[in-house]
């Protein structure tokens, strides 16, 4: 299993960097280093594994574009897409956002955030983000590198019903439990109690003549 799923990642890579070849050819070229960082998760297993989330979670993405054109360029939006692992679908289009435009200026670097909520049911994804640049007044999108995310299945709620019904049925056992100590200790007591009595007059009855008991 996880053999096949290295391959699909493998495979996902390589459509990937052939599908932004064939677009680009047909663009004008830019020259610059688009890279991101989600720092505040950690990938599973390995360092190109999942990046693991619960449901409706928000993931920020901290950009660092390099302009290494002759001449300026402005980032005018962000946006992306949520594939799914297995088939290649995409799921879910991460809402488009407005920024500046921020300026970068040649052979510069200017850092930029994007945040996403998760929407999404639990399964694996592939998270592709892509930001929107003007150059010479011609505006462009720039696919970055996919990130392997794996939606958590939901975390059970406190007045969930399912949760609320185990507790009912648990409370109701320690209440039974409780009740059957309760029952077998007093009626343990009443026995040793009459045991007692009985011992108790024969005791005090042992005194007594013959003709007289």
């Amino acid at each position: 299993m996880r053999f096949i799923k290295l391959a699909l990642v493998g495979l996902a890579s390589f459509i990937f960097d052939l599908c932004r070849g064939e677009e680009e050819a047909g663009l004008p070229q830019i020259q610059f280093n688009l890279s991101y960082a989600i720092p505040d998760k950690q990938p599973v297993g390995s360092a190109g594994g999942f990046l693991e989330f619960d449901p409706y979670e928000n993931l920020t993405l901290f950009y660092s574009l390099a302009n290494h054109e002759e001449s300026d360029i402005e980032v005018v939006g962000m946006g992306g897409e949520v594939l799914d692992l297995t088939s290649g679908e995409v799921v879910a289009n991460v809402s488009i956002a407005r920024i500046g435009p921020l300026e970068i200026l040649t052979n510069h670097t200017e850092n930029f955030e994007q945040v996403v909520n998760l929407v999404l049911n639990e399964g694996e994804y592939f998270l592709s983000p892509h930001i929107f640049v003007n150059k010479l007044g011609e505006t462009m999108k720039v696919v970055a590198n996919p990130t392997l995310i794996r939606i958590l299945p939901p975390t059970m709620s406190f007045f969930d019903p399912k949760f609320l019904f185990i507790q009912i049925i648990l409370f109701g056992l320690l209440v039974a439990y409780c009740y059957w100590g309760a029952a077998t200790g007093l009626t343990k007591a009443k026995n040793k109690s009459r045991r007692s009595e009985k011992h108790a007059k024969k005791i005090e009855s042992s005194w007594l003549p013959d003709n007289h008991r």
